[in-house]
């Protein structure tokens, strides 16, 4: 074997090498970008899920409002027994953790009242800071969610703002005030399951589209930040709108994959540059 043959057969076995480890890269990289797709899929169903029975548990929790202004309308503007049927909403709707009356739009009755004493006498109207929502649901007659924001007697939450008009034979009517119902996010967030992103390996964030800035303004987050190319899901709300984004903890090609799609490029080039070896080498013994 002369020292040009043997320099033509390292050239042709390293060209081997090389072929195979492209070969075993392309390889490679099919098997992690369909694990990317797979988790982007898992990702995505998660997503949708639980920004579906967010919604729901927010429409659900909702309920005492349009029952109180229900109530109110058939008293004439009058619920004297307040208490008692708070008791019976709460009981029935778990996630409402306080129910109000506004007439006029200043809180007037709560229940509970221990911890909620800070917001009797707030009006709701004339409050700079947070009356945009109560004008918007006098203007639009429906419930608006105001929030979420840090509640008056502590807390993170949102409040559910129903405005109660009072319908007179000769058709005209006139605003009463506000059913108003209060939900703690945390809780919220608990009762639609967004306690399986952890265990199932994913972070999470949830922001709330801000129409009039512009933008979106993030209220909840757990895991890692910031995430890596989340999957978004939208969530539906009264007068507005919820971004749920969630990522893998470990990203989406966690680097082990990386490592597995090196070595098998590695181990392919070797191999292929291997056989070839052998099987040059034992050519022109046979001849």
């Amino acid at each position: 074997m002369n020292g040009r043959f043997k320099g033509r057969l390292a050239g042709v076995i390293v060209l081997t090498a090389l072929v195979g480890a492209l070969l075993g890269a392309i390889a490679g990289y099919a098997y992690v970008e369909a694990q990317r797709a797979m988790k982007r899929s898992e990702a995505r169903a998660l997503a949708y899920s639980h920004a579906q029975r967010l919604a729901q548990r927010l429409q659900e929790a909702l309920g005492p409002a349009y029952m109180l202004a229900s109530l109110v309308q058939q008293g004439d503007g009058k619920l004297d027994n307040f208490e008692a049927v708070a008791v019976d909403l709460m009981a029935q709707f778990p996630m409402a953790r306080a129910v109000e009356l506004a007439p006029r739009g200043v809180v007037t009755k709560v229940f509970p009242l221990p911890g909620n004493e800070s917001i009797i006498g707030h009006d709701l109207l004339q409050d700079r800071n947070r009356n945009r929502e109560a004008h918007l649901a006098v203007a639009r007659k429906q419930l608006t969610l105001a929030g979420p924001f840090e509640l008056l007697q502590g807390g993170l939450g949102a409040v559910g703002r129903y405005p109660i008009f009072r319908y007179h034979r000769d058709g005209h009517q006139d605003f009463w005030g506000f059913s108003i119902v209060l939900i703690r996010v945390p809780e919220l967030l608990s009762a639609a399951g967004f306690l399986q992103f952890r265990s199932k390996g994913y972070s999470y964030e949830i922001c709330k589209v801000q129409v009039d800035e512009g933008g979106c303004t993030v209220f909840s987050r757990q895991g890692v930040e910031p995430l890596d190319d989340p999957i978004a899901a939208d969530v539906d709300v009264p007068n507005g709108k919820w971004i749920l984004s969630v990522a893998p903890d470990r990203g989406w090609i966690p680097a082990f994959d990386w490592i597995i799609l090196a070595l098998t490029a590695l181990g392919v080039g070797i191999l292929l540059g291997t056989l070839q070896y052998v099987l040059l080498t034992r050519l022109p013994a046979k001849s």
